[in-house]
């Protein structure tokens, strides 16, 4: 029991963000049979970053991302996560439902997060957890940002997965978002230029 328990709590845990979702309810047996393989590095990872997967008590907090980011085990976890073939389908944390496949994509952000948070200071956008493209006014702001600059640089350098999110109803397709902001800075950037 406590097994299938840290299970559907580490589900959870990967889950950043919520979406409009026409998924069913996640089986907890299906969950805990795709994510059993994870369970010790998974423990690890708790261990080493104090970050507690069960009981699930809320997504983690800027400093346990930092501290998260940092340590290979999790890493390793969430590589490992975001490599299995999710069931498509919804659980239900504190009254907000999350699409577990839809879900997993925004943690191949996760390692940029030290960066976004300082960007997100900058330009009121946040990348991660990635919840839309930014307005043209928060284009603006980040393109001028060297915080934010990084922080594209190191989204295009880390190969970001080709892959839909759905956020509000919109589909997002990750890595294409990243380029189009990046475009969109080289556009606000040739425009300066020229005026």
């Amino acid at each position: 029991m406590k097994t299938g328990a840290f299970i559907t709590a580490t589900a959870l845990a990967i889950i950043t963000a919520p979406t409009q979702v026409a998924a069913a309810e996640c089986s907890t047996l299906t969950l805990v049979v795709t994510l059993l393989p994870l369970l010790t590095d998974a423990n690890t990872c708790s261990a080493n970053t104090g970050y507690s997967l069960y009981p699930f008590a809320g997504l983690p907090t800027a400093a346990e991302l930092a501290l998260i980011c940092a340590d290979s085990t999790c890493t390793k976890v969430l590589s490992e996560a975001a490599a299995l073939n999710l069931p498509d389908c919804t659980v239900t944390y504190n009254g907000v439902t999350y699409n577990v496949k839809d879900q997993l994509t925004a943690f191949a952000l996760l390692p940029l997060s030290p960066q976004a948070g300082l960007c997100a200071v900058d330009s009121a956008y946040k990348l991660y957890p990635f919840e839309g493209m930014p307005s043209l006014d928060q284009l603006r702001v980040m393109c001028k940002s060297d915080t934010c600059k990084k922080l594209l640089t190191e989204a295009q350098d880390g190969e970001m997965p080709d892959c839909e999110v759905t956020i509000n109803g919109t589909t997002h397709n990750v890595k294409q978002s990243v380029d189009l902001i990046v475009a969109g800075c080289e556009v606000i950037d040739i425009n300066l230029i020229a005026s």
